[in-house]
Order: C-alpha cells, then sequence, then structure tokens
C-alpha cells in the first residue's frame, strides 16, 4: 500500500499544517515521519470499529488444526485480511479467538471487512547485474517459506519485497465519507503532535466522532440496499398481477 497524498494533505489542512512536499519525503521531515507512524494505524483502527459496506469481502474458510475446546463444532482460520468478522451467511452465531473463528456451520464462509494485508512478497525478474544490487528470495516448493537467494540462477524463480510505503497491504480506496471519517482521525494525531493544542485536538476528536456517525449511516443504508430485492418491471407498471 502506498500513502494517499489526498487523504494525508486533507489530514494536515485540517491539523493546520502545509500540504506534504516531495521534499518532506526526500529529507524525510517531521510532518513525514508522522504521517508513517499514523497512516497505517489509522486505518487499521477504522477498519475495525464497524462493518463498513464499501471495505468488506467473502472467502471460504479454512479449517485450523488447533485443538476446539469450546461448545462449537468447527473451527476455522480467519483470512490473514481480516479487520473485523461481519456475518457467516445463514448463521448469527459464531465466536472468534485471536486468529481463529469458531460455529457450527460445516463448511464455512465468512462475510468480513478486509484491511487490504497480503503478502510482501512479489515477483522479481533479475538480470545478472541487477541480483548483485538488490535482495532477492526463493520460495520453498514444499513450506511456501521465502528465503534469500544467495546465487543467480535464469531459471529460477525469484521474489522481492514490494517497494510500497508498506509492503504487504492492497491498495486503500475508501469512499467519500468512510475517507472523511479516516482523514479527521489523522489530523487529531499529528495536531496533538506538532501542536501540542488539546483545544485543536478536542474539535478534531469531536469532528471525527461526527464523520463516524455519517460513515457508519452510510454504510448501514448501502447494506440494507443491497438485501432489498430488486422489483420486477412488471410489478413497477401494475401488470404484476396477471402474471
Amino acid at each position: 500500500m502506498n500513502i494517499d497524498r489526498g487523504i494525508t494533505d486533507r489530514a494536515l489542512a485540517k491539523a493546520g499544517q502545509e500540504p506534504l512536499s516531495d521534499t518532506d519525503i526526500e529529507n524525510e521531515s517531521t510532518v513525514w515521519r508522522l504521517i508513517k507512524a499514523f497512516y497505517l494505524p489509522t486505518i487499521l483502527e477504522t477498519l475495525a470499529n464497524t462493518e463498513w459496506t464499501s471495505q468488506t469481502r467473502r472467502a471460504r474458510l479454512e479449517a485450523a488444526e488447533e485443538e476446539n475446546l469450546t461448545r462449537y463444532a468447527y473451527v476455522y482460520l480467519l483470512p490473514e485480511d481480516c479487520a473485523k468478522p461481519v456475518e457467516i451467511p445463514g448463521r448469527k452465531d459464531f465466536m472468534t479467538e485471536g486468529r481463529l473463528l469458531y460455529t457450527d456451520e460445516p463448511d464455512a464462509c465468512l462475510i468480513y471487512v478486509s484491511d487490504g494485508k497480503t503478502s510482501p512478497y512479489v515477483r522479481g525478474y533479475p538480470d545478472e547485474e541487477g541480483f548483485a544490487e538488490k535482495e532477492y528470495y526463493t520460495k520453498d516448493p514444499e513450506t511456501g517459506d521465502f528465503v534469500p537467494a544467495e546465487v543467480f540462477d535464469p531459471d529460477t524463480e525469484y521474489w522481492c519485497i514490494s517497494g510500497d510505503d508498506y509492503p504487504g497491504y492492497r491498495e486503500f480506496r475508501p469512499d467519500a465519507i468512510l475517507s472523511e471519517y479516516i482523514e479527521t482521525r489523522l489530523a487529531a494525531k499529528i495536531a496533538l503532535k506538532i501542536t501540542g493544542d488539546k483545544q485543536l485536538y478536542s474539535m478534531l476528536i469531536q469532528e471525527s466522532m461526527i464523520a463516524e456517525n455519517k460513515a457508519v449511516k452510510a454504510s448501514v443504508a448501502h447494506s440494507r440496499a443491497k438485501e432489498r430485492p430488486h422489483p420486477w418491471w412488471a410489478d413497477q407498471i401494475g401488470l404484476g398481477e396477471g402474471l
């Protein structure tokens, strides 16, 4: 995941600061270091708060090998990118502990809020000269583990660490209302750290709570809209009863 300069610049404006410049990034200024420290944690905290419909995913769960000491019949591994479990379709009752989910549903499928977490490794295609300039890895075919490659072989498949600001996270594309909520939370943290102005911090926290309320309402409305069946065109023009 790369840092979205639109989100950070709007957050900085709310905190009474100038937008990030390329010089800030090149020189690793105080503002840039704060952005790096707060940006991803603020997003992850926000995603774990509620059932953001714009960030939901659906996945078939993988059975876990851990001993099941609960009253539930099955134990599964949560998806690696699960920030918040939402629902197992058709079943209301489930429990999570750590990265495990317990339920009575066989072959369970989970709807969840995704934080975009994925592998930091991406395919690398070095030549012999490029291999010497950068660290590359090979993948163990049995364990799936990545190990540093020491010798270049043109017939070997190589991997390297993504050059993103946060390797191992997919690009984050929030809807406008969710983005506003994140920006105000980020602004509050930055303002307190840079200015020490507790009044400004308190104001931004209040603003973020208002933005959160709007985002949650929009998310719930969106979810309900998806659950409503689409009307038949015949019903819309008054012909449904005769068909």
